[in-house]
């Protein structure tokens, strides 16, 4: 969410707008809490962010990326994205 606000207020629109939209993908998402197992969690996948990045010559992953990753693994679902930092890692659904 805080980096769908940056995005958002970096690109000019008002707060207004943006905490509209931040409420739409609320409604439509599972917005979880972190605890000290998703911390863990996360840092264990930043790593292996990391090392995925590096191998394929890709950008540095942020603590960010490493959260959303974690937590969708965590959940037993899929992370859906057409970031290519992800792209062939297990619990990713990559969409061009």
């Amino acid at each position: 969410m805080a980096e769908l606000a940056r995005k958002y207020v970096r690109e000019g629109f008002q707060e207004d707008e943006v905490r509209r939209r931040l409420s739409f993908v609320e409604a439509k998402t599972m917005v979880v809490h972190m605890t000290s197992e998703s911390a863990l969690e996360a840092a264990k996948a930043y790593l292996e962010l990391r090392r995925h990045a590096s191998k394929a010559g890709l950008r540095t992953p942020s603590l960010a990326d490493a959260i959303v990753y974690a937590t969708a693994k965590m959940l037993g679902g899929s992370l859906v994205t057409g970031d290519a930092l992800f792209q062939g890692l297990p619990a990713v659904t990559y969409l061009r």
